[in-house]
Formats: structure tokens, sequence, C-alpha cells
């Protein structure tokens, strides 16, 4: 099997490989940026791996959605480009090269001096004349170090229907209009051309078989269409007809369509279904250049997107963005701004060598390819680790044993896990009284004594099961918030993303206090995590346990069996109508002196809330109000952190919002409530923004509006 090698610097696995807490640090994407086609290719296919220079970087102006800079800046575009250019049958055959065959793979190797290894990007299936000659072709690509499935789309050379197939025509496809303003299914629109191509290949060419296929075969990848010029327009039109038609399926995830270079192929009612169905997925991007005449200074866009005319029924897709080949910015193109431009004229065209000079600087993709080899990663949002495995005995670089106090060393283990110090895990101060729980497996909670309780930990089991990961991560994550705890104040100190959940009064994640263990008289032991125990400062604790989002990990090594069962319960819960839902409730009723509990997981978000603070509600005074608005206040805290940062830097699955109240009206002075953010084991704050959205942002919204309104209840009708 050969292997052609591609020479890429960028991988979002450079974001698990940050050496310290350095702002701003760039990572360049790029080969000589003066290359030709010719020469990049020959450099890609000899595995040339010298002679880079280092490229500017592409700025993102306000607008840019995050996703998008994240797959520019990743290097991600760059590869698709490459792989749907210069990869294509065509460009091979034309070079005299030999097509790639099926599970070939294309070697991406990286610069000297990284950490990385070598990226393979696997050509999967072709859909289309294989021959490479002439007719449209959809190549299938899976890349090691992506969760990503490519669908590349090459041009269909030697074909001039497309410029006489310029009507626009009602399609006939087995999509799902449900949930769609009325009027879409009639209404909508596609360029003749577009509707026949896509036609051919979903049915003659077995696309659709295809499509389903890479989809059983890789459940937990996503989708990304993509294409340049005639490329980038098919795969628009393919990337909403897979949307429409296969949505329903139990195994669908939203694809990303990401176009370089297309033109007008649909009516209104097309390009309002992409915010429908594809929202924050889909970008139409163009290229741009600053021209200077005289004194005057003015931007060209590539006048391809602006043909066919509006006057026939075209638009815009959108949202459109223009990345500039000089300046290397991309900004948010404006209709109303002159972006991308009135419709090419006739006057226009008679200009051929102006058209031909803008055709050959902004249209064609290998400039595109030139252009996103010049991006680089901005890490200005990055976590940074205060604590990481391989230095586990410090915290930035200052030794744990300086940050430790006596009573530190009594209560848990912090640092690294399998110190071989001859100190060894304090036994866990368990006390006899039993710990009640709203959610979570039972008995994997110990009482502890001074307000203190313990979770059960297999960070310490050999890592050969998703258990054992899982624990690790969970403790990776609380040694961060330890490390963030005892570096605070510190000369110096950098803020950090998670510092919400380990500082100040009342921080969002449960208090951490290291790693104790409970021996067994066999000698064998089992260790668990310290934390304060949020029930202590209550005579009658009330509990309300929300599960926020999905709960299989992206990616996930779980069973297929359990998979498919957590599947169906997001399915058929409100996890998957509001992202969030029940996982146990026990509260006190004064009135028959007794437990309600609840794990009714197909219960409505509304008759949770409802059951949870029934009894709240019915007590007299101002201080219902006032617990249930410290509960809104935290948790809307949390859903806006989630939407400006969280949603960027950090994928959460399992996790849970855990409610604490008094639930015994006769206490005198009660203790004012709790709020945490609890359940780490799937929690990754580092080098997970590709991943597909976990709905733990649509789950925080979902519980502030029912905090809000629940407090309106509060107030006389």
């Amino acid at each position: 099997m050969s292997v052609y090698s591609l020479l890429v610097l960028g991988s979002p696995l450079l974001l698990l490989r940050l050496a310290a807490c350095t702002r701003h640090q760039r990572s360049v994407i790029g080969l000589d940026p003066a290359a030709s086609s010719t020469e990049v290719l020959a450099a890609i296919t000899a595995g040339q791996t010298g002679n880079f220079k280092a490229g500017t970087e592409v700025q993102m102006r306000e607008g840019i959605p995050p996703w998008l800079q994240r797959f520019v800046g990743n290097g991600f575009l760059y590869i698709t480009k490459v792989l749907g250019d210069l990869y294509t049958p065509k460009t091979l055959i034309n070079k005299g090269k030999d097509m790639i065959r099926i599970d070939e793979e294309v070697n991406v190797t990286f610069s000297a001096g990284s950490e990385m290894g070598p990226e393979t990007c696997t050509l999967l299936d072709r859909a289309g004349q294989t021959d490479g000659n002439g007719e449209t072709m959809v190549q299938f690509w899976k890349c090691r170090s992506f969760d990503y499935i490519i669908l590349a789309a090459q041009r269909a050379s030697g074909s001039k229907k497309y410029l006489f197939m310029s009507n626009l025509e009602a399609v006939n496809w087995p999509a799902h209009w449900d949930n769609l303003p009325a009027g879409f299914q009639t209404k909508f629109r596609v360029r003749q051309y577009e509707s026949y191509k896509v036609q051919k290949l979903w049915s003659i060419h077995g696309l659709e078989a295809k499509l389903t296929r890479v989809m059983d075969m890789y459940p937990n990848h996503t989708l990304f269409f993509t294409g340049a010029s005639r490329g980038a327009t098919l795969a628009e039109v393919m990337g909403l007809r897979f949307a429409l038609e296969f949505r329903k399926r139990p195994n669908y995830r939203m694809p990303y369509v990401v176009s370089t270079g297309a033109y007008r192929w649909t009516n209104s009612i097309g390009r309002d279904i992409f915010g429908y169905l594809l929202p924050q997925h889909f970008a139409h991007i163009l290229l741009s250049r600053t021209k200077v005449k005289g004194e005057m200074t003015f931007v060209e866009f590539d006048f391809v997107s602006r043909w066919p005319g509006r006057a026939s029924g075209y638009v815009d897709v959108a949202p459109q963005f223009a990345l500039d080949v000089d300046k290397h910015e991309m900004q948010t193109c404006v209709p109303r701004l002159g972006c991308p431009g009135t419709d090419v004229s006739i006057s226009e065209g008679l200009h051929v060598f102006n058209m031909l000079d803008r055709f050959k600087g902004l249209h064609k993709s290998i400039n595109f390819i030139r252009t996103l080899r010049k991006a680089v990663i901005p890490f200005d949002d990055v976590v940074c680790l205060d604590w990481k495995q391989e230095s586990c005995d410090s915290c930035l670089g200052v030794p744990i044993s300086n940050l430790m106090t006596a009573s530190d060393r009594q209560i848990g283990r912090i640092g690294c896990l399998d110190a071989n110090d001859g100190l060894p895990i304090p036994e866990c101060p368990v006390e006899n009284s039993a710990v009640n729980q709203a959610g979570g497996h039972a008995g994997d909670f110990q009482k502890l004594r001074d307000g203190k309780i313990a979770k059960r930990s297999r960070a310490l089991d050999v890592l050969s099961s998703q258990k054992s990961r899982a624990a690790l991560n969970e403790w990776i994550f609380y040694m961060q918030t330890w490390c963030i705890n005892r570096l605070a104040g510190q000369e110096g100190r950098q803020e950090h993303l998670l510092d919400p959940f380990a500082l100040g009064p009342n921080p969002w994640a449960p208090r951490f206090y290291g790693l104790c263990q409970i021996s067994a008289s066999t000698g064998d032991s089992q260790k668990y995590l310290v934390m304060e125990d949020l029930h202590s400062r209550y005579h009658l604790a009330s509990v309300l346990d929300i599960k926020l989002g999905q709960t299989i990990e992206f990616g996930s090594s779980d069973s297929t069996a359990k998979k498919l069962f957590q599947s169906a319960v997001s399915r058929v819960t409100s996890t998957h109508t509001a992202g969030a839902r029940l996982a146990g409730l026990r509260v006190w009723n004064p009135k028959k002196n007794r437990w309600k509990t609840s794990t009714n997981v197909m219960s409505s978000i509304d008759s949770v809330f409802d059951k949870a603070f029934k009894y709240l509600l019915r007590q007299s005074g101002e201080q219902k109000r006032l617990w249930l608005t410290q509960f809104h206040n935290t948790t809307q805290k949390l859903d806006q952190w989630w939407k400006s940062k969280g949603v960027n830097n950090v994928r959460s699955y399992a996790a849970s919002l855990l409610f604490v109240w008094e639930g015994d009206p006769a206490v005198a002075e009660p203790k004012a409530p709790v709020l945490k953010f609890i359940d780490f084991a799937h929690f990754h704050s580092q080098g997970r923004g590709e991943w597909p959205d976990d709905g733990t942002s649509r789950g925080l919204s979902t519980v502030v509006a029912q905090l809000e309104r629940l407090i309106r209840l509060t107030y006389p009708a």
C-alpha cells in the first residue's frame, strides 16, 4: 500500500500538548507560501518535510463563529481543501499519477520539533464515475485525529451543462419537512444542474447508500461536506439534502457544510432551511483581496459568487465569510456593505483579462489552500494546565508539598496517585450514618467526619476500562481545582478558565481534599475522592439532581448496549426536548413528616421542578423567593459562562446540577441553599472544541427558565 505524505503543522491534538500556561502561543501551518500548485503537490507526494516558512496568522474579525475559527486555526479546513483538490482523481490523473485506492492512506506528517506523530487520512469510499474523467466525484475521507468523515466533492470537468441548466426547479426528495415552516416544501427551489447532479450521485452512483453505511460504521463521527467551485456548490446541496432526508434517523448527527468558492443555486427558502437545520454548522467562504488604485482602496470579491443573478430568483446563502488572500483576514460577508457585490454584468464580462485575473487570483482552489496554509492556532482562551500528570508533584512548577498543610496530609493524598514516597494513602474517617443520595450509583458514597464525604474512585485501577479512564479524568479535574485554589493570589498567576469552579466563597464545584482509602481485613482497599459534604450543613437536606445534556461521551468506548440504552433514554426524555432531565430528587414533606423521592427519568422538566420545590413554595414569608433567587443567580452565571467560554473550550457529558436546601421549615436560622455542578468523570476542558455540542448549555438555559417560572409563583397573583 503506497503512502502519500502531507506536511501540516496543525491538529486539534496540539491543544492537548501545551507545555505550560503560555498565552498567545501560535502554531503555524504551512509550506512555502509562494509555492505553486505543482510544487505543493510535488512536496506532498514526495513527503518533503523541510524548507518551512512561517505563515502570517489569519485574523478573525468579530462575527466569525468559534467553530469556524477552530476549523481554520487547527488546520482541519486546510486538510479538507488539500484532500478535496490535490487528491481528486482528476488532479492526480492530469499529473500522471495513480488515483488513490479505497482504504489507501494519506500520511499527514508534522514539522521537525513537533511533539505530534504522523496524522493519517484514509480514503474510505467514493461515489461517482471512477475513471476521474468528466464526472462529479465525492470522496469519503477519515483522518485519525479528527472525529469527522470528510465528504469532498470534486467538480465535474468538461461538462458544460452547468452553464445552461440554470432554471430553479422544485425537487422531489424524500425529505422530512415536519417542524419546518408551512410552505417550505412547496416553495423550495434548486438550480436544475445541481438538482440533476446530486440526484445522479444519490441514486445511480449510490451516494445515499454509502452515506448510510458510513454512518453505521462510524456512529461517533460527524459528516463534513466540502468542495471548491462547482464541487462547493454541490457540497452545499448534498449537505442540505442529507439533513432533510437523514435527520430522523437514530444515528443522525448534524453535519457541517463548509464550501469555498460556491455560486448561487437556490432561492430564499433554501437559504432559510440552512438556518433551521444546520444552525452554527454551515459556512459559505469566498476569497477577497484589497486593491489600491490611485488614492482609492477597495476590496474585490470572487465574482463567481455573484452568479447567477438575483433577478432570476437566486439568493446568497448565509452565513457567508470573506477570506482576504493578502491580509489573511476573515470577516463576515455583509451584502449591504458590498459583499459579495452586485450581480455579474455583461459589461463586466467584456473585460476578459480583468475577469481572468480575478478568476485566477480569487477563485482557483489552490488560493484557498495557500491562504489557509498560513493559518495559526490562537491559544488566547485555551485552558492552561495548573496540574499535569507528567509533573504531578507540583502546581505550575510550585511543589505541592509547599502548598499543603499538616491537616491536608491527614485527610487525603494530593498530587501523584502512585507516588513511591513511602507515605500511605490516608484511611477515610468514615461515620456510621448512611449517605442519603438523590441520584447516582448506590453505594458509591461514604459519609466522613468533619463535614466531608467520600466518592468511590477507580483512578488507580488499570486503565483498561471506560470506568477507570473516567475516574482518572475526574481526578485530573479535581487536581486542577485544588491547584487553582492554592495558587490563587500568587504574584503573576494568570486567570484560568476553570477559576469559577474553584475560587470564591461558593465555587461551582465541590471543594476537594484528596484521595483516601478504606482498607479491608484482606489487605485490599477501595479508594475514594474526599469532598465537602453538601448535606451536612442542614438538618433535613432536600436534594434535587438534574442531569445536563448528553450522557454518552463523544467517541466513548462504552459497550454498544449501554450506548443504545443511553441514546434511547435521551430521545424519550426531556433531555431531547430541553437538554435536562431528572436524575433524582429527595425532598422532605413537612406535612407528612417523610421523604418524597423520585428517579423517574420520564418526568417532564416542568413537573420535576414542581415536585422538587412543592413544599418550599407552600411556605410563607420571603425565604422561598430568596432561596429560589439564589439558585437562579448561580445557574444564570453558569449559563452565561458556558455560552461565552465553556461552549468553545469544554465538553461535558453526564454531569449534573445538584440543588441542596433546608427541608425542615422548623429550623430557626437555616443555612443558605447551595448549588453545585457535579460529576466530572466526562468533563474535558482541553482540546475538545471540535466535538459536537454536548447539550449542556441548552440544559442550563432550561434550568434558568424553570427557576424564573418558580420565582414568579412566589409573588401574589
